[in-house]
């Protein structure tokens, strides 16, 4: 999949609504930060590609999430359901970053 168009990321969001109790905690090569990561295959068109949700920042003025489709990223502002499963697993944000 060479162009991500914004319908794709959408897709994306929409396939991990709901889902957000299955995502992990994972420990990021920041010292001190951890993030929420969900995976998942999605198809597009006749292919199923790997996509993957990452929730880094819950603050209310500045949140920070990605979708990474077959391995491009894309910034994104998180739903409000990332955040809470943000703050349901006690993730530190990159902000807390040493």
């Amino acid at each position: 999949m060479s162009t991500i168009t914004a319908a794709d990321v959408q897709s994306v969001i929409a396939e991990a609504a709901g889902h957000w109790s299955k995502a992990r905690k994972v420990e990021s090569d920041l010292e001190g930060v951890t993030y929420l990561s969900l995976s998942f295959p999605v198809f597009f068109g006749a292919d199923l590609i790997q996509s993957r949700v990452e929730v880094y920042v819950d603050a209310e003025e500045w949140g920070a999430a990605t979708v990474i489709i077959g391995g491009v990223a894309t910034l994104i502002e998180p739903t409000d359901e990332m955040i809470e499963a943000f703050r349901a697993a006690e993730c530190n944000p990159i902000t807390a970053a040493r």
